[in-house]
Formats: C-alpha cells, sequence, structure tokens
C-alpha cells in the first residue's frame, strides 16, 4: 500500500516528534532517578553526622571503660558516670532522627544493620552495668563496643555505595576511610587505657597495638587519596599539634616494654592526652562533613 503526499508528510513529522518525545520522556525520568538517589544519600549522610557524633562518644566510654576495667575499678571512677550520660545524649539525637526516616527506600542490608544496632543500644545499659562490677574481662569490654562501633561505620559507609555521582562518592569513600582511622585510633585508647591501667600487657593485647597502628596509617592513605586539597592541608596542620608526639611517646613506652611491663605512664594522663589527639581528629571529621554538605547542596540544587 502506497502512502498518499499528505501521509508521507504526516508521517515525516510525527515519527521525528515521537523520537522527540521519547528522548525527552527519557530524560526526564534519569534526571528523576537521580534526584531520588540524590535525596536517598542526602538523608544517609545526615544519618552519618548523627552516627559521626554518637561514636565519638562511644569511643569515649569504651576507652575509660576499658581504663575503669584495666585498674580494676581504681581510675575513671567519677569520670565514666559522666560520660554514659554524653553519650546518652548523642545517641537520643541520632534515635529520633532515625525513627523519622523512611529506611525501606534503602538496600534490606542496610536496614539489617540498622536493627542490629538497635539492639546493640538496648543492651548498653546492662553492658554498663557489667563493666561497673567489673564482670567482664578487658577484652571483651573492648569488643564489646567495638562491634557495636563496627556496626555503625558500616551503615555510613553504605552513602557512598549507592551515590549517582563520582564526585560525592569519591568524598564519601575517603570520609569513609578517615572514620574507620579515628575508630583504631579510639580502640587503640581503650586498649592502652587497659594495658597502662593494669601496668602490663594483657594477652594478645600488645599485638592488637600494633595491628591498630598499621591500620590507621593504611586507612589514613586512602582517605588522602581521596581528599580536596583543602582537607589534606586541613588534616597535616592539625597533626602537628604537640598532644600527636606525646601519643607516639607513650606509644614507644608501651612497645618498648611491652614483654615487661612496668611502664609507668598513668591511664588517666594517656586517656587525656589521646583524646586531645582524637578531639583533633574529631575536629577534621566536622569539616570533612561540612564540605560534603556543601557538595551534595550543589548537586541538589543544579537536579532541581
Amino acid at each position: 500500500m502506497r502512502l498518499s503526499i499528505k501521509g508521507k508528510l504526516i508521517a515525516l513529522t510525527v515519527i521525528p516528534l515521537l523520537g522527540l518525545l521519547y528522548l525527552t520522556a527519557t530524560k526526564i525520568y534519569d534526571e528523576y532517578q537521580f534526584k531520588v538517589r540524590l535525596d536517598n544519600v542526602s538523608v544517609l549522610v545526615q544519618v552519618s553526622k548523627k552516627l559521626s557524633l554518637l561514636i565519638h562518644e562511644t569511643q569515649k566510654e569504651r576507652g575509660m571503660s576499658s581504663g575503669y576495667t584495666g585498674s580494676k575499678g581504681a581510675q575513671f571512677v567519677e569520670s565514666l558516670p559522666k560520660q554514659h550520660k554524653l553519650t546518652d545524649e548523642i545517641l537520643k539525637e541520632y534515635q529520633e532522627f532515625v525513627q523519622k526516616t523512611d529506611l525501606t527506600v534503602y538496600p534490606q542490608d542496610l536496614q539489617t544493620l540498622v536493627l542490629a544496632l538497635e539492639k546493640d543500644l538496648k543492651a548498653l545499659p546492662e553492658v554498663r552495668s557489667k563493666v561497673k562490677s567489673l564482670a567482664l574481662p578487658l577484652a571483651e569490654v573492648v569488643k564489646w563496643y567495638t562491634d557495636m562501633n563496627g556496626r555503625m561505620l558500616r551503615i555510613t559507609a553504605f552513602a557512598a555505595s549507592i551515590s549517582p555521582e563520582n564526585e560525592i562518592s569519591k568524598t564519601l569513600i575517603g570520609y569513609t576511610a578517615y572514620l574507620e582511622s579515628k575508630e583504631r585510633a579510639g580502640i587503640e585508647r581503650a586498649v592502652l587505657s587497659g594495658t597502662f591501667g593494669a601496668d602490663r600487657f594483657a594477652p594478645g593485647m600488645f599485638a592488637r597495638v600494633i595491628r591498630l597502628i598499621a591500620e590507621q596509617d593504611a586507612y589514613l592513605d586512602t582517605f588522602l587519596d581521596n581528599a580536596s586539597e583543602k582537607i589534606k592541608t586541613f588534616y597535616l596542620d592539625s597533626m602537628k599539634d604537640e598532644s600527636i608526639a606525646a601519643v607516639e611517646r607513650m606509644r614507644e613506652i608501651a612497645i618498648t616494654n611491652a614483654s615487661t611491663g612496668g611502664f609507668g605512664v598513668d591511664a588517666e594522663v594517656w586517656f587525656a592526652t589521646i583524646t586531645k589527639k582524637i578531639n583533633l581528629l574529631k575536629e577534621v571529621d566536622d569539616r570533612i562533613s561540612s564540605e560534603i554538605d556543601a557538595i551534595m547542596e550543589g548537586f541538589t540544587s543544579n537536579s532541581m
């Protein structure tokens, strides 16, 4: 069947128009999907910020609990209950935010992690009670808090895995590595608080300290590979503080005298010194978080 001239003209007009409509619809759909994924990442970034604050407090609580346990209840008697209150304040903020967040739009693995973390948080009062009564050995105290913090860190890592944009993913990968390094510094604080409190290394703890130092450095390398020049400079300048050298000196005392003990280092002095370092790390953490907010805001504005 031959088309009339009119039919041919209509075909010449309609077919390109249909193609244009298809391309336009596809573009609109892709832009919509990009915005949805960007919004989901943005919410997870906010969850990560809440978790970063909570991890900072549970890291301190772990360190004090370890020092209390290692010294058989002689040290951190007054500071530990105060830390419990600080942790609880930040914990409440995290839980209130998560309760308002629709987690069903995220992968099942993330939902499972959040539920597992909630179980940890519900068990926290019981763990605190056992620490107070010296019912847990040092290694178990460190492990319990570390397992809980590990779940929090895995939740923060999800944002990078679902990001629709390379620049956001790169920054989030670096941020996740940085938080992992900071967590290792927190574990080191806990292990050596218990070690200096007992004035000797518990079985397996010396090897763990060596591993923690190596892991901190490895994660920092990943962070620096992905960080912006501004963040790199801020981090390197922050690490010029005297507390960094003081931590190194006390580390060296522990390593040199690992087989004999008798370190001559007060656990509370160690805790206060490395806490200064970790607080500096938290300042860098906050700076990275602000940079992520700025990047996210830029992409969100462009997607509207």
